[in-house]
């Protein structure tokens, strides 16, 4: 289960102000959603927002610039995950999607649930976050702690390299990756199959 870390996560601290603390309160409670369902595997509830990505997730890349020591890093999409389940759960896994770099931000969490990250457990309570890169590193938790009167509310926000499939081939290119099976068994991040990575790949193996 625990491989070798590509990147060691970073936890976050004043990731927004109170101000935009409050308005992605707000958004959460009263907009409406985009899209919403129920991730039955993980006894999640998991939710997408317009308002995330276009404001929010903009003005967090310049930080995964930052962070990653990437220049190239651009916003995709974010997820709203709302852990509200005795049985909410989050096993171990990579991401398969536009998610080479994330920053999890803790919107709100009654009793703090350790993430971890190939075997190192981090902790960030509301107003947290950490920042890692999950289509490489596997992740996961431990049992929820006091379930019962636990809830736990993260948003991920995803960004990638510029010449990433999401960008230069659109976002429904995932769907064509799902249909050839090849991320049932990838074991690095999807952004290795992005067109413009393999052909930068095979000029440099070519010098």
């Amino acid at each position: 289960m625990v491989g070798i870390m590509h990147f060691t996560p970073i936890p976050l601290k004043n990731i927004f102000s109170l101000e935009d603390h409050k308005l992605l309160r707000e958004i959460i409670d009263k907009e409406e959603t985009d899209r919403s369902w129920q991730d039955k595997e993980k006894n999640r509830r998991v939710e997408r927002y317009t308002k995330l990505d276009d404001y929010f997730s903009k003005i967090l890349e310049p930080l995964a610039q930052e962070i990653f020591s990437d220049k190239t890093i651009k916003s995709t999409y974010s997820v709203y995950l709302d852990y509200n389940k005795p049985q909410s759960k989050l096993p171990p896994h990579k991401d398969n999607n536009a998610c080479t770099y994330t920053i999890n931000y803790c919107l709100s969490s009654k009793t703090p649930w350790g993430f971890i990250v190939e075997g190192e457990e981090y902790i960030f309570s509301e107003g947290e976050g950490l920042a890692f890169m999950g289509g490489y590193d596997s992740h996961w938790r431990e049992d929820m702690p006091d379930p019962e009167n636990n809830r736990v509310e993260i948003i991920m926000f995803h960004f990638c390299p510029s010449d990433h499939w999401y960008f230069t081939e659109g976002p429904k290119y995932v769907y064509e990756l799902q249909k050839s099976g090849v991320l049932d068994t990838l074991e690095v991040d999807p952004y290795e199959l992005s067109p413009k990575y393999l052909e930068r790949k095979s000029q440099q193996e070519s010098l």
